[in-house]
């Protein structure tokens, strides 16, 4: 994360307002997280980010298993919240 990040906010500083609307998110995330610990806002902008541009997601850290299980429950959570919104509107509807 640190070296990516890093290119992120090379490029971004240079212009802000040329990022994408749905990576600004993230780069308020990460530049939140450089300042102290890794923020657990940053697994989810880049999660958004991802699937709104249509992308998918792969997690590295030292270990392989924290943040890798952490996307595992958040990628899980995240499709159950959908699955949940669906069914309410479909209530709804019928």
């Amino acid at each position: 994360v640190e070296s990516s990040s890093s290119s992120v906010l090379t490029i971004a500083a240079s212009s802000s307002s040329a990022l994408h609307p749905v990576l600004s998110s993230l780069h308020n995330s990460i530049r939140e997280s450089m300042k102290s610990k890794m923020e657990v806002a940053v697994l989810h902008d880049a999660a958004n980010a991802c699937t709104s541009l249509g992308g998918g997601s792969i997690v590295f850290c030292k270990s392989g298993k924290d943040r890798t299980a952490m996307q595992v429950t958040l990628k899980q959570m995240r499709f159950i919240r959908e699955e949940q919104k669906n069914d309410l509107r479909s209530e709804i509807i019928h």
